[in-house]
């Protein structure tokens, strides 16, 4: 019905005129009917008709169809278009009113659903953009979903979205859809005081709505007017958050739009909640670089707090800088001898320490903190820093070093893309240019002391000189008598270990070797020095071993009482000495391991190997790619590095040896690490493989060798019984024995084949059908011939369905399991029942005896392990734990299951269930399965 409305309202005059034609038949038909004249009563129908399917043109047209008709056919003079009867002229007059009101109510209802349809749509296209943008998060993603979903409800042809930034009073493109190069670069940057569209939706917080290409042109520039080609209508939207604009939406439609005020609302309530979602991923984002600004600045200070060495530290603070917030990190800083710089990038080649530059090459300190954010920009004097870093901004930080008023060092953090960073980056910059200024001062600081203290005698710290032989104190200056309270005298030729309560002679003589050897050019160490009132003065000790004029050897001794800093060092010499003693407990235990350990970081560098590793390949090895060529040719893949793996096996062929591969990932911690590791474990197996090899050597030799003679046996003492009649009963009851005997030791050498093709992965059939009530009376008439002493019932089915499976296997394990049932039932004898039945699509036997049964403690799968002996019968019964090892093995070959269970009145119950076989089996041809 909707499909006819919807074609009559692009052609009413049509319907109108097929309504019309159909109500004048109708009347003509009625009038033959009723032998006189219905009046207007059909046409009344047909324009309500035409009015409800083509709206007010439908219901006029009808109306004007209907009434000329009735004019030519039924009113007199038939045929003439006059009406000459008043009365008919009043109808006429009623009839055309009629139309008219029908088709007006008509075409009123049709607006109404219209908007009502419209309203819904926008309503249900608002519910989706709100539900798209609060799956996505970042400014990006979500800018990206605004221009998506209002290119899809909207129908624009391109969109792009603004946000304004505050620190540079512009507008910045941060996503578009269908912009040409040209829009794109004039949008990449648009100023706030300029006079674009966007500038002033911003500044007014209102719509700036371009409804033609006339007035398109006359608000943009030529070129970019150009670049819109065929848009013929802009919509500029300000983004706005509590009346506080934060960006604009801009969209270009391909038709002209006049935009209605209905338009305009929804328009703008589409920017709205686009601005919501803005804001949210505004402060999502801003929230997470604070947090990663706060992780940085306290890993910047672990990291210069860790060590003096800021020559060390300062390269390792740039990679940092470089991997966690920007693209490039330099840091200069002023020394003696010129300017030295640690420059690191997040991708390329970092520079592995400090590098002197030239004064051409150094970067000019700023007086404060700066952001450059373009070569045009306001800084204009800082364009060059860019372009000599490559890269579109950057924020630069002064150094300041108290010690240096004549020098300052600086930091600059660079990036590829334009605006990248904020006035938090640069209040971030300016507080680590501090702490870096800091750590150059306190480094450089103990630099000189330590110098100063090396070749100048006379200090206001304590300064010693020992013999190393005697370790008598040979010269005090005045800070060693005002530290320690003795008088020149006193000290002079007194034990250095009389103020030393931490050392004994034996290890006072070990911290002196490796300056005595050569070894160690000087030496400094905390420590404590007993005064003469006992008190224990904390002390930085500086070594150094000089030789005097006259060619004996001193050690010089410079201590500083760091009383005023031993609170911060203790805390952190507790916490380096405990991450020691853990380190030196791992390495411990790893080079006590017999398996051969190697961690190699994400590019392969080795960063540990134990003893084990080093004697598997014959020699140490720096990279992971050093392993495949030590360990030669070899079956089998190493564990990639950067996931965990294996384990898997290798086997190498010079030496012939099997090694088992693991691979372990350890993800960053975070504490300064820059990526993760992978611990490879490599196990020497070639004694388990080989051990393997020749068990399942021995049971294949076993079990072919021992089949023949076997077998022969046992077939002829069962024709020697057949044969019967001399002999004697002793002679009978001998050959029974032997039968038996060899009987069952002709099981035993078929489970012990089946067991050693299992372990060799070759056991192989071909699914037949099998029956298996054929299979079961047979082995319980050979048993009941066997063992007359025990009651065996059989519950077989006669109609059972055949099994599909083998049927020299199926025989083996339903023999197994009576035997079983026969060997572990009473001593007089008792009953064994056989019961087999179907189950949908499995066909089940089970085993019932009435023997001692399954203990309460026991596993009932553990039965069917390899070699496994109940505890209730292994004492009393012999065996040696393969039967029902075998009967697993081989029921689930064929695709079946196996269980065992207690029987409540006593013994126990063991069963199998087999796949029904199926005539497609005969139809499709059966590849024989392998299982191992």
């Amino acid at each position: 019905m909707f499909a006819w409305q919807a074609q009559a309202s692009a052609h009413p005059l049509i319907w109108a005129a097929l309504v019309s034609l159909l109500a004048i038949g109708v009347k003509a038909a009625i009038n033959a009917v009723a032998h006189d004249d219905v009046g207007f009563l059909p046409y009344v129908v047909a324009v309500g008709l035409a009015a409800w399917l083509g709206s007010l043109r439908g219901g006029l047209g009808a109306t004007m169809f209907c009434l000329a008709g009735d004019v030519f056919l039924f009113i007199p003079p038939i045929g003439q278009p006059v009406i000459t009867d008043s009365l008919e002229v009043v109808q006429a007059g009623l009839f055309v009113v009629t139309g008219v009101l029908m088709s007006a109510l008509s075409a009123a209802l049709h607006a109404a659903r219209r908007e009502s349809e419209r309203s819904r749509r926008r309503a249900e296209s608002l519910q989706q953009l709100a539900v798209a943008l609060g799956r996505v998060e970042g400014i990006r993603d979500t800018a990206n979903a605004v221009l998506e979903l209002s290119e899809s409800i909207l129908g624009a042809s391109a969109a792009a979205v603004t946000l304004h930034s505050a620190g540079l009073n512009v507008l910045e493109l941060a996503a578009d859809v269908g912009f040409r190069a040209p829009l794109r670069d004039a949008y990449a940057s648009i100023p706030v005081d300029s006079d674009l569209p966007e500038a002033e939706a911003l500044r007014t917080n209102r719509a700036v709505l371009l409804s033609s290409q006339s007035v398109i042109r006359q608000r943009f520039a030529r070129d970019v007017a150009d670049a819109m080609g065929d848009v013929r209508s802009v919509a500029c939207l300000p983004l706005g958050l509590r009346e506080q604009p934060i960006g604009v939406l801009t969209l270009a439609f391909e038709e002209r739009n006049r935009f209605s005020i209905e338009e305009v609302e929804f328009l703008s309530a589409i920017a709205d909640t686009s601005a919501q979602a803005l804001a949210r991923a505004a402060l999502s984002t801003e929230r997470q670089s604070t947090e990663r600004r706060l992780a940085l600045v306290a890993e910047a200070s672990d990291l210069l707090g860790a060590s003096f060495d800021y020559q060390a530290a300062l390269p390792r603070l740039a990679r940092l800088l470089a991997e966690g917030l920007a693209d490039r990190a330099v840091i200069e800083w002023p020394e003696p001898d010129g300017t030295y710089r640690a420059d690191a990038r997040r991708q390329g080649e970092s520079s592995a320490g400090p590098k002197l530059v030239g004064q051409r090459d150094r970067i000019e300190p700023p007086r404060r903190a700066t952001l450059v954010d373009a070569p045009d920009s306001a800084e204009s004097g800082r364009a060059d820093v860019l372009a000599r870093l490559g890269g579109h901004s950057a924020v630069l930080a002064p150094i300041p070093i108290e010690a240096r008023r004549d020098a300052e060092g600086v930091l600059v953090l660079s990036s590829t893309e334009a605006h990248a960073f904020g006035a938090a980056d640069v209040a971030f910059a300016a507080d680590l240019g501090r702490r870096i200024g800091v750590a150059i001062q306190t480094g450089s600081l103990l630099r000189e002391a330590t110098q100063f203290t090396a070749t100048v005698d006379a200090s206001l710290d304590a300064v010693l000189l020992i013999d190393p032989e005697s370790l008598r104190i040979r010269y005090a200056n005045e800070g060693a008598l005002a530290q320690l309270g003795y008088t020149r005298a006193e000290l002079i030729d007194m034990p250095a270990l009389a103020i030393k309560p931490k050392f004994d002679e034996a290890s006072y003589r070990e911290l002196l070797a490796p300056l005595l050897a050569g070894r160690r050019a000087a030496r400094t160490y905390p420590t404590t020095h007993r005064r003469k009132d006992g008190v224990e003065v904390p002390v930085e000790v500086f070594m150094q071993c000089v030789t005097l004029p006259d060619g004996e050897r001193r050690i010089i001794v410079s201590a500083r009482d760091i009383s005023e800093r031993i609170e911060i060092q203790s805390r952190l010499y507790r916490l380096a000495t405990a991450e020691r003693a853990r380190g030196a407990e791992l390495r411990a235990i790893i080079e006590s391991m017999r398996e051969a350990v190697l961690v190699c970081n994400d590019a392969g560098d080795v960063i540990l190997r134990n003893q084990a590793l080093i004697e598997l390949l014959g020699e140490p090895i720096a990279h992971f790619n050093e392993l495949g060529p030590l360990l030669g040719d070899f079956e089998g893949e190493l564990p990639p590095l950067g996931r965990a793996s294996g384990p898997s096996e290798i086997r190498t062929e010079q030496p012939l040896r099997w090694l088992e591969a693991s691979g372990y990932r350890a993800e960053p911690t975070g504490e300064g690490d820059a990526s993760g590791s992978t611990v490879l474990l490599l196990r020497d197996v070639t004694e388990q493989r080989q051990a393997q090899l020749a068990q399942e050597a021995f049971m294949g030799i076993l079990s072919h060798e021992l089949r023949t003679p076997v077998t022969t046996i046992f077939g002829i003492t069962k024709i020697l019984r057949r044969r019967r009649g001399s002999e004697t009963s002793e002679a009978e009851e001998l050959l029974g024995d032997v039968e038996a005997e060899s009987e069952r030791l002709y099981r035993l050498v078929e489970d012990l084949l089946v067991l050693s093709r299992s372990q060799a992965g070759r056991i192989s059939l071909e699914p037949e059908p099998v029956l298996l009530q054929h299979v079961a009376r047979t082995i319980v008439d050979s048993e009941r011939r066997a063992t007359p002493e025990v009651t065996f019932v059989e519950r077989v089915a006669r109609d059972l369905p055949p099994i599909s499976g083998d049927r020299t296997y199926v025989e083996q394990i339903v023999r197994n399991l009576v035997g079983n049932a026969v060997k572990y039932g009473p001593e007089s004898g008792g009953t064994v029942i056989v019961e087999a039945e179907a189950a949908g699509a499995e066909v089940l036997i089970r085993v019932l005896d009435e023997g001692q049964g399954i203990g309460d403690t026991e596993d009932t799968g553990e039965l069917f392990e390899l070699f496994y002996r109940s505890p209730s019968t292994a004492r009393s019964k012999p065996g040696a734990g393969i039967g029902l090892y075998v009967c697993r093995i081989l029921t689930e070959a064929m695709g079946g299951r196996i269980w065992a269970s207690r029987r409540p009145e006593g013994g126990s119950e063991f069963g199998f269930a087999l796949p029904v076989f199926e005539e497609r089996q005969r139809e499709e041809p059966v590849s024989a399965a392998i299982v191992g």
